[in-house]
């Protein structure tokens, strides 16, 4: 009874330690297998890239025949990360060209290698700076410097037509200021050309009658003459005749002044 205890005993602790041992071979062979797969290298990235102008392109090694997921996440979050799946051929290069929407900002990139479910470590992470330079609607592409320069176009037409109106305005205004006072100095000089003509026709006047009074009185004396019984002597007729012929001369004169005026 003690031997066939012992006999069973042991063989329960042989089949144990073989159980052990295989499960150690196939725990070590996954192990095998998953560390087999080496992690990718990115040997090309960009530094800048411009999403709205340019295809994004990198490229690298990793194990041949085997697939490369490529890891695209933004520096201090706030955009969704990107993911891209792309294959290694026999010779271990692997090529990505694809125009990639990635915000304004920093991104790290980093690539793994997987075959099945077997995956390799990350690789080092490589930095791309993406600046986009505009906005998609729709399938249009609008990009900002367009706009920029039409904004300005029509910031600079705005103040080119502002000051156009202003100076226009302002020539109008000093066109009107000038018409009233040409207007004014019109109806001054009108009034004044009225002034001095009655002035001249005054004096003009006065002067006639004073002319008229004097050869008049001196007539009235010849003529009294005459009347008296007396008779005029040669000096006194041919004086009598200048005084007539001066004072019709200057009523003639007299007239065309006044016309004149």
């Amino acid at each position: 009874m003690g031997k066939r205890a012992t006999s069973f005993f042991g063989a329960k602790m042989v089949s144990g330690l073989v159980f052990a041992v295989l499960f150690s071979m196939v725990v070590s062979a996954v192990e095998s297998d998953a560390s087999s797969i080496l992690a990718p290298v990115i040997n090309v990235a960009p530094e800048s890239y411009y999403p709205l102008d340019e295809v994004l392109y990198l490229e690298g090694r990793a194990a041949p025949n085997v697939k490369i997921e490529l890891l695209f996440e933004r520096v201090g979050g706030g955009a969704q990360p990107a993911r891209a799946v792309i294959d290694s051929n026999s010779n271990g290069e692997w090529f990505f060209s694809e125009k990639l929407e990635l915000a304004s900002g920093e991104w790290t990139v980093r690539a793994r290698s997987f075959s099945g479910s077997n995956y390799s470590d990350w690789s080092n992470p490589r930095i791309i700076r993406s600046t986009v330079s505009g906005f998609v609607f729709g399938s249009l592409k609008i990009r900002y410097l367009p706009i920029a320069a039409v904004l300005l176009f029509l910031t600079t037409l705005s103040v080119s037509l502002f000051i156009y109106a202003t100076v226009r305005v302002r020539s109008l205004k000093n066109l009107e200021r000038e018409k009233v006072l040409l207007e004014k100095a019109a109806s001054l000089e009108k009034a004044l050309q009225e002034k001095e003509k009655q002035v001249l026709e005054t004096a003009v006047g006065q002067s006639f009658n004073e002319l008229r009074r004097r050869i008049m009185d001196e007539l009235e004396h010849l003529d009294r003459k005459v009347r008296n019984g007396g008779s005029l002597s040669t000096e006194e007729s041919e004086h009598r005749e200048k005084l007539l012929r001066e004072f019709r001369e200057a009523e003639e004169s007299i007239q065309k002044k006044l016309k004149e005026i």
